[in-house]
């Protein structure tokens, strides 16, 4: 079984655009500690963009399917169902613009079965490509069953490219480009010594080679045992410690190295670029102090004071974050709580991957999911259609064109504030020189 939600905002609908003010200089890098070597990131007001989106040749309405998983074991999708909001972003931009975008959402529940359920009840309900907004090993039966129902299949959270099959496209990150930028971020951090910790719902990157690892587990009483094992490990001279893991084993594994009180930087996976590993560290420790690194696209909110057409892009998304949640009408996933709520958490990935539906049902000039998933692979999306990230190219299963995976350090100081929003780990590109 799965659990289904619609959202549909009738009529076209005028809502005030967030002017956004970015400092003249933030000093970040460091979220409560000094890294060494220090990164810098010093903001410059990008250009406006304008928010609303116009898809020309959309059909009268157009149905995008969002799959999340909201529960499930280590490494099987539940890091990204808030991040996933980003798609609700997107289709209030289309509105915006006078379009009747719908999204409808199923929870897969991470398993195969479940996978493959929320596929043929989204089809059933008339979507014209689904947005997989999950990741892990069952998303294969997904791409399967999408397969079978001729409906295009967008994953914009990190993959396996060996899961990729005809019909099944990554906007995001897959394994092989996550590995590569993983080993940039080594370089840029300046690590020689390096301790891997390895938490439930790892997966090492290819050709690293730890000096030393230790073991977590999340479910021990206490963490003695490893703490003893850690810090006999950085007595031989560490000077990084690498955490393997899920967003949530991530986050609990890393409270677990700052209470040792070593000191030593931090790289993780992208899985710290979820919402859950900034929610689930904070709530563990109280605070979001440490020096952290990891990988991703530069889409997060920092690189709105790039001078670029990202920072206009990743602008106007911020700004139609803020008018999604001032729209009553807007709500969260499965329940009726404001989208307010979780403005927090709603990222550029899944608003990118909704945004290229459309645009390839516009391109179609049809609904019909077939002419979409045959009009894909002759496609390309970029900024001038919404995209806040890179430019996607369809013709190939790995569609980011450039601009692809990059270091990233964390900071908890915001040039923004997004509706609702806490303490929050943001992250932003760290200088090649760094």
């Amino acid at each position: 079984m799965f659990d289904r939600h619609v959202t549909r905002w009738p009529g076209r609908r005028t809502h005030g655009v967030f002017a956004l003010l970015l400092a003249g200089m933030l000093c970040v890098g460091c979220t409560g500690q000094e890294p060494d070597p220090e990164p810098s990131f010093t903001p410059v007001a990008a250009p406006p963009q304008p928010v609303a989106l116009t898809a020309e040749g959309l059909p009268e309405k157009v149905r995008i399917g969002v799959i999340v998983t909201l529960s499930s074991a280590p490494g099987e999708g539940a890091d990204w169902p808030l991040a996933a909001e980003g798609a609700r972003v997107a289709a209030e931009r289309f509105q915006m613009g006078g379009h009747d975008v719908e999204i409808v959402v199923a929870d897969d529940r991470g398993t195969p079965a479940g996978s493959s359920a929320a596929v043929d009840e989204l089809v059933t309900q008339g979507v014209s490509g689904i947005v997989l907004a999950t990741s892990g090993t069952h998303v294969v039966d997904a791409i399967a069953a999408a397969r079978t129902h001729d409906t295009a299949v967008l994953l914009p959270y990190l993959t396996e490219d060996r899961y990729l099959a005809d019909g099944a496209w990554a906007t995001g990150l897959l394994r092989s480009t996550h590995d590569e930028a993983f080993h940039q971020t080594l370089e840029v951090q300046g690590g020689s010594h390096v301790i891997q910790v390895t938490a439930p719902g790892s997966i090492k990157p290819l050709r690293f080679a730890p000096q030393d690892e230790v073991y977590f587990d999340p479910g021990a009483q206490d963490h003695d045992e490893f703490l003893k094992e850690l810090t006999e490990a950085a007595a031989e001279g560490a000077d990084t410690i690498v955490i393997l893991g899920d967003a949530t084993t991530s986050a609990l594994a890393t409270a677990a190295v700052r209470s040792s009180g070593l000191g030593l930087p931090i790289i993780l996976t992208n899985a710290a670029t979820s919402p859950t590993f900034s929610t689930t560290l904070l709530e563990t420790t109280g605070s979001l102090n440490g020096t952290y690194w990891t990988v991703g696209l530069p889409t997060d909110d920092p690189a709105g004071s790039r001078p670029d057409a990202t920072g206009s892009s990743v602008t106007a998304f911020l700004n139609a974050i803020h008018s999604t949640a001032q729209n009553p009408e807007a709500t969260r996933y499965f329940e009726q709580s404001p989208f307010s709520d979780v403005a927090y958490a709603a990222d550029a990935a899944s608003h990118d991957a909704t945004v290229a539906l459309v645009t390839a049902a516009a391109q179609a000039g049809s609904s019909d999911p077939k002419i979409v998933l045959a009009t894909l692979p002759g496609m390309s999306a970029t900024h001038d259609h919404g995209l806040v990230g890179p430019s996607l190219n369809f013709s190939r299963p790995a569609a980011l064109v450039d601009g692809g995976p990059v270091p990233l350090v964390g900071t908890t100081d915001h040039a923004t504030e997004r509706p609702g929003q806490g303490p929050m780990l943001r992250w932003f590109e760290a200088a090649r020189g760094s």
